[in-house]
């Protein structure tokens, strides 16, 4: 298997995190156009050695960094720009009247987010494609973007913003499952809602068509559904398989869509 680019790079604001329990987020946002995804990490090797050879390891994780190349930061309209750009850098964002800048300094602020994309790909045996969804549980970002700027010439420079975030192992939360989380699915549409529930983005109608059951489920869940009206009669919504036919999905899509459209107590 082999994977052909990267998109659709969402992100949140760590909003709470107890020990023991991965954290929960702000509402989430698209951090840019996907150009260049990079993470690294680097283990500890220190074996225990007795009776001449090794007898125990320790590979655990030591530290790692996420490096996201984008296109710009945030939608593509100019006040989420700074908003994101403000969230990513830790920059100062400053509204003066009608005027919104940026103020960079040596102290910028540090903030924990929540991160991840998709990366299609392609069967070996040419059968069909995938999509690894990837989330990132928390990323410390802050400090200005690595960006260069050239003089345009016969031919176009893109110039393009890199930020960089450490990685943070969520504390409490079993040294197997504390870092991040991938899955892969059939079809782009599932994927973009399982990031949609871990960025906390509501989903669209065309979107929530192409879920999974066990994606509606989620949020059945997370909005409290449990229970929709199919041809004047209840039905209850306790697991994925309660979904069990075209009409119940229908229902249990109106129900999330409502649910989204509610303001936040």
């Amino acid at each position: 298997m082999a994977t052909i680019g990267v998109k659709n790079v969402v992100g949140a604001k760590i909003n709470a995190q107890s020990y023991g329990s991965l954290p929960t987020y702000d509402a989430g946002f698209m951090i840019g156009a996907a150009i260049e995804i990079g993470f690294s990490s680097t283990n500890n090797d220190n074996p225990l050695w007795a009776d001449n050879r090794r007898v125990n390891e320790d590979k655990s994780f030591s530290d790692g960094t996420v490096s996201l190349n984008i296109d710009d930061f945030g939608d593509g309209t100019m006040a989420d720009k700074a908003r994101i750009e403000a969230m990513l850098t830790g920059a100062k964002l400053v509204t003066d009247g009608d005027s919104t800048y940026l103020d960079y300094g040596e102290t910028p602020a540090m903030n924990k987010i929540g991160c991840g994309w998709i990366r299609p790909g392609r069967l070996r045996d040419d059968t069909g494609n995938y999509y690894d969804a990837v989330w990132y549980y928390s990323v410390t970002f802050g400090g200005a973007p690595n960006e260069t700027a050239q003089t345009k010439q016969q031919n176009i420079t893109w110039s393009t913003p890199t930020v960089e975030g450490t990685i943070n192992p969520v504390p409490g939360v079993a040294g197997d499952s504390n870092i991040r989380r991938k899955i892969t699915f059939a079809t782009e549409g599932e994927a973009i809602v399982w990031l949609n529930i871990m960025a906390n983005i509501p989903s669209t109608e065309a979107q929530l068509n192409l879920a999974n059951n066990n994606e509606l489920f989620t949020l059945c869940t997370k909005y409290e559904i449990t229970s929709v009206t199919v041809d004047s009669e209840t039905v209850t919504i306790e697991s994925a398989e309660d979904i069990s036919t075209d009409a119940i999905r229908e229902a249990v899509i109106a129900a999330i869509l409502e649910a989204q459209e509610e303001p936040a107590p």
